[in-house]
């Protein structure tokens, strides 16, 4: 049984429901739905326990909808991958065929094997970089691109909107959140000077406006990396101006 919002429910949902992958979790085989992370699958499953606590052995449930989550973390092998990765949350880890992860309590290990996967790295400069495709970050980034700057959106989630992807009734130009959120990204495509990395986190931010990212190119992506494109990309920005 499938435990899930109706579609009307959730008009932001990044979910293809046309689209069923398979998984396995803890060695049990389970399906989802393009674009659930391993969290959303087992709900939707009714599988709300993800392992137990390190030192009292209590039940643990999970607890957020990103990157601060702190109780379901796990191991996984990627299909296509060389090696497997732990101490992921499983708030943020997509779902693609052939994916297998394991719950942990939290303490993992390090795969001993050698990662042959392939990395690459970019430097650019920019005239305005925006973290954060929420609609503060979609508005800014289309007024700087719209300028002519040269501008970089930068968002952790696969899908932009930040918040409003849970909006049901809010409405912004007197249009629905998520008509709003598609047409302020593709009219910011349109402009020769805008760039928008999705699956982008940034690490951190130094003296003169230097930013580093790391960009995930194609963990989402069901037989891995492609030939001669790389798994991440670490960023280096130097910008005029951090939004």
């Amino acid at each position: 049984m499938s435990y899930r919002l109706a579609k009307d429910a959730v008009p932001g949902a990044s979910i293809d429901r046309a689209d069923e992958v398979a998984f396995t979790l803890d060695g049990k085989r389970l399906t989802g739905l393009r674009g659930d992370t391993v969290a959303s699958a087992m709900l939707a499953n009714g599988i709300d326990a993800c392992g137990q606590s390190m030192y009292l052995g209590r039940p643990r449930g999970i607890y957020s909808a990103g990157v601060e989550e702190p109780n379901a973390l796990i191991d996984v092998q990627r299909p296509g991958h060389s090696v497997r990765e732990s101490m992921l949350s499983a708030t943020t880890v997509e779902i693609v065929n052939g994916l297998d992860a394991k719950m942990l309590s939290g303490l993992g290990t390090m795969d001993p094997r050698k990662d042959t996967d392939y990395y690459d790295r970019k430097y650019v400069h920019a005239d305005v970089l925006v973290v954060g495709a929420g609609p503060a970050g979609l508005a800014a980034a289309r007024i700087a691109a719209r300028s002519g700057a040269r501008t970089i959106l930068m968002d952790e989630k696969p899908a932009p909107g930040g918040w409003l992807l849970g909006a049901r009734d809010e409405k912004i130009n007197d249009r629905s959140a998520s008509e709003w959120v598609a047409s302020t990204i593709e009219n910011s495509k349109q402009e020769r000077e805008f760039t928008y990395l999705p699956r982008t986190s940034v690490l951190g931010s130094y003296d003169s406006n230097y930013i580093v990212a790391v960009e995930h190119r194609t963990d989402h992506l069901d037989k891995g990396a492609a030939n001669g494109v790389s798994r991440e990309r670490i960023w280096h920005v130097r910008a005029k101006q951090v939004i």
